[in-house]
């Protein structure tokens, strides 16, 4: 189809060029197409002028330039031809081959269409002229060729390269330096750009360049990844991977499998150091689009909740930075539900004590909020209460307190709350020197820290007939706090009273228990409840 050459004219930038072009279309339409082609190219040789001018007060190259048209002007000579083919060269490098070998052509059209000749110019031929100026020249803003990349690197060492912070602001910026390049010279710039990052010696340059790369994506989308390949190869530039991912996580989006790949990799080796450095980048990473999609989703999940063995045996302060980063995954609000459940998942292993002393995993079973990781954090509790060795009692101890009952006592097992009293027990009335003072402790403060605990307790020893466990606690060694436990559970104290009446003459624990609950009840003169305990004792 046929290009309207009103368009191409409204497209001119400068308005002098613009008015030149516009009496060559007039000429066009009255049919003088030698004129057409004139005034064109005389409108292209007046645009390229004006901008070797406007870029001559920051560059020698181009002030030598301007001077020597100046003077071919001056002296009535020819100087479009010598302007177009000094413009192409590697020096000034504002137009490359193939625009020379057009405006050569443009230029020898003009020369016949001027001089008396037999050359008949044909409307096609005057449009082709017409368009071609436009599009190489006049329709473009002053661009600059690789030369002019140096300018633009020695900027970013001025802390006012990017005047603002917003991101969406500098990435205009960005898109506006480029914008001043021919494409030729972009490949080259950012190429070049990446070499500063890793050399530079400055670190308001470094920042500015780093920057200007992340912000440059959407300019060179497809080619892109070719800038920061080096940054994801080479384990010495993974603090400026890092960095250049932090100010614009979208670049995940413009690299291969395979480069998503090894940057999973690096985070896999992070995950065995001591602390992950820029924890909160590596967080933005696993929760970008990219890494959550179907291909690396899995393998992300399962490679932070390997979480590493961990003994009993050993005072080390180390944790697993595991444990930090997947609390901080599951708080994020970009965490997807599938994310989620890939990690709790992850996390249904049987962990010890020394695990569940970690901060961080008690608040995962906390976000996480599952009834299953609930029931096995219990479990390892239970276990060590009534452990042989005292210190892992306290310990056990520590770690159930640490986590309010408000999160997980409704959602776990009846017969895990129900043992977990009964070790608790035997633990703190164990006949020995040596046991768990904290378990102690906490037996005569349960009924107060966890009546639910206790009442669940009460009702297995007291409605089940059968129960075999009523014949382990209804002895004298436990009458003292059972008995306290009792008076504790009001809604059924009254009820245990009359099975434990009916059991006195039988079971002497039972008596005992019984005179411990008149003792407490004689002690507790101003409580009317307990007042009314007295006659059935």
């Amino acid at each position: 189809m046929l290009r309207d050459m009103e368009e191409l004219l409204n497209s001119v930038y400068d308005d002098d060029v613009r008015a030149y072009l516009k009496e060559a279309l007039k000429c066009y339409m009255s049919g003088s197409y030698r004129a057409c082609v004139i005034m064109s190219v005389i409108a292209g040789g007046y645009d390229l002028h004006k901008k070797v001018k406007s870029l001559a007060g920051s560059n020698k190259r181009f002030k030598e330039l301007d001077d020597e048209i100046e003077k071919k002007k001056s002296a009535l000579e020819v100087y479009e031809k010598y302007l177009v083919e000094q413009c192409a060269t590697e020096e000034i490098d504002m137009l490359n081959n193939n625009e020379l070998k057009e405006l050569r052509r443009c230029l020898d059209t003009r020369n016949d269409c001027a001089h008396p000749s037999n050359f008949i110019c044909s409307p096609e031929k005057a449009r082709d002229v017409y368009s071609s100026i436009i599009d190489i020249l006049a329709a473009k803003p002053v661009l600059f060729g690789c030369k002019h990349m140096k300018n633009v690197i020695d900027e970013m060492e001025e802390k006012t390269f990017f005047p603002v912070i917003d991101s969406n602001k500098m990435k205009v910026i960005v898109e506006d330096k480029l914008g001043q390049f021919q494409k030729k010279a972009i490949e080259p710039l950012l190429k070049s750009i990446g070499n500063t990052i890793k050399n530079t010696k400055s670190t308001v340059q470094k920042d500015n360049a780093m920057r200007f790369l992340a912000l440059s994506t959407d300019f060179i989308s497809e080619r892109y990844e070719n800038f920061i390949t080096d940054f994801i190869e080479k384990d010495q530039y993974e603090g400026e991977l890092l960095r250049l991912l932090d100010i614009n996580i979208d670049i995940l989006k413009y690299l291969s499998d395979i480069n998503i790949e090894k940057i999973i990799c690096k985070l896999e080796t992070n995950l065995t150091a001591s602390e992950i450095s820029n924890i909160e980048v590596w967080i933005k990473i696993i929760l970008s689009d990219k890494l959550q999609d179907e291909k690396f989703i899995g393998s992300v999940a399962k490679n932070i909740t390997s979480f590493k063995d961990k003994s009993l045996f050993t005072d080390s302060p180390n944790s697993d930075v595991r444990f930090q980063l997947v609390y901080s995954i599951l708080q994020n609000e970009k965490c997807l539900e599938k994310f989620r459940n890939m990690i709790r998942n992850g996390c249904y292993k049987q962990f010890n004590l020394a695990h569940f002393e970690e901060f961080y995993l008690q608040n995962i079973l906390i976000q996480l909020d599952d009834n299953i990781l609930y029931e096995t954090w219990l479990k390892a509790i239970n276990c060590y209460i009534n452990s042989s060795n005292f210190n892992y009692g306290n310990r056990a101890v520590n770690v159930f307190t640490s986590i309010a009952k408000e999160y997980w006592i409704d959602k776990v097992s009846l017969e895990l709350k129900i043992s977990l009293v009964m070790n608790i027990l035997r633990q703190g009335k164990k006949d020995s020197n040596y046991y768990s003072h904290d378990c102690a402790e906490l037996m005569w403060n349960l009924d107060k820290k966890y009546p639910k605990l206790v009442e669940t307790f009460l009702d297995h020893i007291f409605e089940n007939k059968e129960n075999n466990d009523i014949n382990e606690f209804l002895v004298d060694k436990y009458a003292k706090i059972i008995s306290r436990y009792i008076v504790s559970y009001e809604s059924k104290t009254e009820s245990i009273i009359n099975q434990l009446i009916e059991l006195r003459d039988s079971n002497l624990g039972a008596k005992s228990i019984l005179d411990e609950i008149k003792e407490v009840v004689v002690n507790s003169f101003q409580d009317e409840f307990k007042k009314s305990l007295l006659p059935k004792l």
